[in-house]
């Protein structure tokens, strides 16, 4: 029902073109035009529940007075929100900025929150037992949301920079096995089943800040023995080649296969050992010792070898003299056996043997077949 004063005028009922003519006294804050049958005219009264409730005689009804609502010329909300694309828009979208605007509410559409009846979480977390509490009962699934994520709280995850108890088996990228202790006595074990050249070690040395930094490179050492432990037998290295092939042929077996030379370098090389044992090394203590071997080779023979040999060294070819053994002696000096490499000439060895300071050729003499000596 309109009153005096509103935006909206209402027009006579038998002239709807034109405004309805006010009759008597100025009218009062809330009261309306009312239709006197006695005086024929439209006088200020106040409402007695009659009047107009139909919202179509209004008038002012083209104008904008509810910028909430779409307009029908698809002006706002800008850009134009066609119906099969509402559930992809946002509130502003929609042309609403107030959450309390939408319907539903009262639903339970937000499962990741708790719920004010504390039926969720279930059992209900007070706040003095969230520390104690699981991430699920905590009704969050967002690890980044939590405190304490520098403690050490997994124990099955390896740490930087500690101390770690590891067994089991390791595997890397698929055919790497490391196996910790996996047997009595043993404390690493490796095991490969890749195609090629499958290395069960490969360590690759880099000089750090510079060569001259670096007294030596060791790409493997082995200097430990545990305080107090009385062993029959200690090994820096001890290599043991076997082979489990039930069928085929298997053109080499090496315990230790040793290779020396370079690789993209330039460098002046002065010795090149493919194994060099080196002098006795002692750090401190009184150690003693019935005897010191170089080099010792046990019988190489079973009932199952056909040809055993101590020790093979095939012909040398480098570019200058060549000696298949020198004993006895530095490089320079004069050794006490010296085999040469190469083939012999007619009635001659490759056999170097020193009298006296002076080395001979071991020879034959081709008419009496005596062996003689010639003066290198």
């Amino acid at each position: 029902m309109p009153r005096f004063g509103e935006a909206h005028k209402l027009l006579s009922p038998t002239h709807p073109d034109t405004e309805a003519p006010a009759a008597g006294a100025d009218p009062d804050d809330g009261q309306v035009a009312t239709w006197s049958a006695a005086l024929k005219a439209w006088i200020a009264a106040d409402p007695t529940g009659d009047g107009v409730s139909d919202h179509g005689l209004l008038t002012g009804l083209g104008d904008d007075d509810h910028p909430h609502y779409a307009l029908a010329d698809k002006s706002r909300p800008s850009p134009w929100v066609a119906a099969a694309d509402l559930s992809a828009r946002s509130l502003q979208d929609l042309g609403t900025r107030h959450h309390h605007h939408l319907e539903g509410l009262a639903d339970d559409d937000h499962p990741h929150y708790a719920l004010a009846d504390k039926s969720r979480p279930d059992p209900w977390v007070a706040a003095a037992d969230l520390a104690a509490r699981s991430i699920a009962d905590l009704g969050t699934r967002t690890h980044s949301l939590l405190t304490g994520k520098d403690a050490d709280d997994h124990p099955q995850y390896a740490a930087i920079a500690q101390d770690e108890v590891i067994s089991g088996n390791w595997r890397f990228n698929g055919w790497n096995a490391i196996n910790f202790a996996p047997a009595a006595g043993s404390l690493l074990k490796v095991s490969m089943n890749k195609a090629g050249v499958a290395a069960g070690i490969n360590v690759s040395e880099t000089a750090p800040g510079g060569a001259g930094g670096v007294t030596a490179i060791y790409g493997f050492f082995f200097n430990n023995q545990p305080a107090g432990v009385t062993a029959p037998k200690v090994s820096g290295l001890n290599f043991a080649a076997m082979t489990t092939v039930g069928s085929g042929t298997v053109s080499e077996l090496a315990a230790c296969r040793v290779q020396a030379g370079q690789f993209a370098s330039a460098a002046t090389m002065t010795d090149i050992y493919a194994f060099l044992a080196d002098t006795l090394y002692s750090f401190s203590g009184s150690p003693s010792s019935d005897r010191s071997h170089g080099l010792r080779i046990k019988n190489q023979g079973r009932s199952w070898v056909d040809t055993a040999f101590g020790l093979l060294i095939e012909p040398q070819s480098g570019a200058g003299a060549n000696y298949d053994m020198w004993i006895g002696a530095a490089y320079g000096g004069t050794p006490n056996l010296r085999m040469d490499s190469g083939a012999p000439a007619a009635n001659q060895t490759m056999m170097i043997l020193n009298f006296g300071g002076t080395l001979y050729r071991l020879t034959r003499n081709a008419a009496t077949g005596a062996v003689e000596t010639a003066a290198v």
